[in-house]
């Protein structure tokens, strides 16, 4: 069994008026049912803000415990964060009818849940989880955008991404159209010692992985979401920032610590 620890930051940055990122942190019972979620909500006047708060919202209603599903069936888990994914999307666009002037305005969302020994993960758009196992960082997600598609289907090279102008145009985000593509999901096994962040592309497109990978490593627990934060203003804060980290650690040894 094991415990989750999280810690989280959100910042408007340098340059936006407002946020429009939101996030949602729910505890469950040591690690079952412990749910993590960032939206980086798009639209500006068109209510970025409203439909990332939408989708937080959304998950907060997290139906973990009921219906007889048992917490650790991280194969229903899974089929039910798509669905409140697409119960989101639903929103939105009902959101969008009744008030129309905010016509366009969608958002990410990326969704970490632990159950036991496992973690259940959701993702529409360019918000991105990592993991740091091992001295290892990985990235657990892809970004849905015209950027990596272009990469995956050999049209650019590595080097040619870096920067290219289409890293910003998202393939789909969640309440911009009637209907979501591809929800990328998956199941993996936890272990102690994991370390996770779960952020919007304020940061990730403003500190590179091998900064991620050096802070996430070398970093006390308590300092690691505020130095990302930090290290991204550095470099302009030209988007709204959020981070959430998660550490997983061994109920018997921490109980034996404490």
């Amino acid at each position: 069994m094991y415990h989750i620890k999280f810690d989280h930051q959100s910042v408007v940055g340098h340059v936006r008026d407002i946020n429009e990122d939101a996030y949602a942190v729910m505890h469950g019972n040591d690690a079952s049912g412990s749910l993590a979620v960032v939206c980086d909500g798009m639209g500006g006047v068109a209510g970025g803000e409203i439909a990332s708060r939408i989708v937080c919202e959304t998950f907060y209603d997290f139906p973990i415990y009921r219906d007889g599903i048992k917490p650790f069936n991280a194969g229903s888990n899974r089929h039910r964060l798509e669905r409140l994914i697409h119960v989101s999307n639903e929103k939105i666009r009902d959101f969008v009818r009744h008030h129309p002037r905010y016509k366009g305005m969608g958002t990410t969302v990326s969704t970490l849940l632990f159950l036991e020994d496992k973690i259940v993960i959701a993702h529409v758009g360019d918000s991105r989880i990592y993991r740091l196992r091992d001295g290892e960082l990985t990235l657990l997600t892809r970004d849905q955008t015209l950027r990596d598609h272009l990469l995956q289907t050999g049209k650019i090279t590595p080097d040619d991404a870096i920067g290219h102008p289409s890293g910003h145009i998202l393939l789909q985000a969640v309440g911009a159209s009637a209907q979501l593509g591809r929800i990328q999901s998956r199941v993996d096994d936890l272990a102690a010692g994991d370390l996770f962040l779960v952020c919007s592309d304020g940061l990730s497109d403003f500190v590179r992985d091998a900064e991620i990978h050096d802070i996430l490593s070398t970093r006390p627990f308590t300092q690691v979401c505020d130095d990302l934060v930090q290290l991204a203003l550095q470099r302009g804060g030209h988007d709204n920032i959020t981070v959430i980290t998660a550490a997983v650690a061994d109920v018997a040894i921490q109980r034996q610590a404490a």
